[in-house]
């Protein structure tokens, strides 16, 4: 995927965005963050593929078994937030509560996951993750590099935001301890990697 980047143009906001994306090409993947919009390119490695797709089955398998009120939302879904012109595609997240049947974004996430790329990292590790920690809702943001064993939590605290240890060997353990879940990087990155890290 080809890095984000933004658009020099004047801070819009999301109502605007919103009449703008029908007129967008469909290779590309239009996300709008605090007024500005980032273009990339439409698709992914199968590593990022692989990727949110194992932590979307373990977490949603997790969810149904505890009987907890929580789903998750990949990539197409929106979350969207008038009040700081944001409106995201991110690559996973976890929700608890009742959604509208014919809701086609949310606003409050308790945690986001993106995978991280070369070309994406500037923008997952600075820009979107102050965008997202503005989010009320948001108790964890989670990165997971694509091309190497190595995941980031940033969780809120009542002091603030704090990043933890990085996690890099594969029995290190990813806890969101918001929906009671554990998981080894093993089994994150299973087939994910192409050497078989």
């Amino acid at each position: 995927m080809t890095a984000a980047r933004a658009i020099k143009q004047p801070r819009i906001r999301i109502d605007d965005f919103d009449g703008l994306l029908l007129h967008k090409p469909k290779d590309e993947k239009w996300e709008l963050v605090e007024g500005r919009i980032l273009k990339s390119m439409v698709g992914a490695r199968w590593g990022h593929h692989a990727i949110i797709s194992n932590i979307d089955l373990a977490v949603s398998t997790h969810l149904r078994a505890r009987g907890l009120p929580c789903r998750t939302f990949r990539e197409s879904f929106y979350l969207k937030d008038e009040d700081i012109d944001l409106s995201m595609l991110p690559d996973l997240m976890i929700r608890c509560g009742k959604l509208a049947p014919d809701a086609t974004s949310l606003k409050d996430p308790t945690i986001i996951v993106e995978v991280v790329s070369p070309s994406s990292e500037e923008h997952d590790r600075l820009t979107k993750r102050l965008a997202y920690q503005r989010l009320a809702s948001l108790e964890q943001y989670v990165l997971v590099t694509r091309d190497r064993m190595l995941v980031d939590v940033y969780n809120r605290t009542p002091a603030g935001w704090a990043g933890d240890v990085q996690l890099e060997t594969p029995e290190a353990v990813l806890a969101l301890p918001g929906i009671d879940f554990t998981m080894p990087l093993a089994e994150i990155y299973r087939d994910a990697l192409a050497d078989g890290e």
